[in-house]
């Protein structure tokens, strides 16, 4: 017996993924979220003010690169700390601890985790605050961009430590802008950064609480004046901003988001979802979806609230009633959806491919690739054949 081949086989039979089953990936989802106040002893520089100026920057790397790992090791479920304002007396810095989901941390605990660290900066001891911070009514408008910036790989991976600097960048200058032209401005979530210099997909909350969420075109004309006027230290292409309003979440029913390319040309209008061709596409699409996922049990919608460019991106939510026993996986609908396209149910140019479906309140996503999946079964066999070949031999 030819365990040389034997060997090899096995461990390649092993790594593959068993054919027939959509890739699965899960990102974190920010479930808990902290105040924390404290200042520094030492002098305050008027350039402080300025939260993008490069000695503000230096600064915010500093106390991150050494808060950060503190809360690391204490919490597996920490994911960041955002630093979003310095002011005067001695340095008060103002920022944000994030968890993702597991155990929710003690605020009273977070502070303590501060106070014991050991830095290079000088912390006042009584300064640290921490408090939850609570939900309030918001209004969220997607906001998508292109920077003028070559595009890393690890720009793909928010939590790479460049890649939050770039995050942490953006955030803070675009902030500024939105928050003196919109009182009711919340905050600025970047959602993630993919190819095509750098498109930066992010999302705007507006407080609803006493006034109304601004229009999305002046939520984009706001962003532009901000590029003409040399407020941004990054160059941003002004021809490729898209904001959209994004629908309010039905809380009877339990939304997937789905992604997916069609092979057709973008125009422009299909920027505006109430241009009539925005409006005629979004209910082919609706109409496709709704007539494949109706065989699902408690199955209750489909709905598409952005489309964008390359060749056509499709963002939408697939709604199913809450109350239901039997939800379905996100490989089951992203595998239901690329089978429908293949076979020609669904008459939509959907690349196959491009198929994503992600469960917001987990962070698990899964795409579909036929072609792969196919590939992968080819290899499969072959590879087993020859297992096969070589232990009759």
């Amino acid at each position: 017996m030819e365990w040389r081949i034997i060997v090899p086989v096995l461990c390649l039979i092993g790594i593959l993924h068993v054919p027939g089953n959509a890739a699965q990936t899960k990102s974190p989802t920010i479930l808990y979220r902290f105040t924390l106040h404290f200042s520094i002893n030492d002098t305050f520089l008027s350039d402080y003010s300025n939260i993008t100026n490069n000695a503000t920057s230096h600064l915010i790397k500093n106390i991150t690169s050494q808060v950060e790992p503190l809360y690391k090791l204490k919490y597996p479920n920490f994911q960041r700390f955002d630093i979003s304002k310095f002011s005067n007396g001695s340095i008060v810095t103002e920022g944000e601890l994030q968890f993702s989901n597991d155990s929710k941390p003690n605020a009273s605990d977070l502070a303590q985790v501060l106070n014991n660290g050991s830095f290079s900066f000088a912390l006042i001891m009584n300064s640290t605050k921490t408090a939850e911070v609570t939900e309030t009514a918001v209004a969220k408008i997607s906001l998508v961009f292109k920077l003028l910036q070559t595009f890393k790989a690890n720009y793909s991976n928010l939590n790479d430590p460049e890649t939050k600097e770039l995050t942490n960048n953006i955030t803070t200058a675009c902030s500024r802008v939105y928050k003196s032209r919109f009182p009711q401005f919340y905050r600025m979530l970047i959602k993630s950064f993919s190819n095509g210099s750098i498109v930066t997909d992010s999302v705007l909350e507006f407080n609803t609480a006493n006034s109304a969420s601004p229009d999305v075109t002046e939520v984009k004309n706001t962003l532009i004046a901000a590029i003409t006027n040399g407020n941004f230290s990054f160059k941003v292409d002004n021809t490729s901003i898209i904001s959209a309003v994004i629908p309010e979440i039905d809380s009877s029913l339990k939304d997937y988001n789905i992604t997916f390319k069609m092979n057709q040309t973008f125009t422009n209008d299909l920027s505006n979802m109430s241009s009539d061709g925005a409006t005629k596409l979004a209910k082919n699409v609706t109409s496709e979806l709704d007539g494949l996922y109706k065989n699902f049990k408690d199955f209750n919608r489909t709905l598409v609230w952005r489309f964008r460019n390359g060749s056509i991106v499709v963002d939408g939510l697939l709604g199913f009633n809450r109350s239901s026993n039997a939800l379905p996986s996100v490989s089951v609908l992203a595998r239901t959806l690329a089978e429908a396209v293949r076979n020609g149910t669904v008459k939509l140019p959907i690349d196959p491919k491009s198929i994503n479906v992600t469960d917001p309140a987990t962070g698990v996503s899964a795409n579909r690739s036929p072609v792969l999946a196919s590939m992968l079964t080819a290899v499969w066999m072959t590879l087993a054949s020859l297992l096969l070949s070589a232990v009759i031999h």
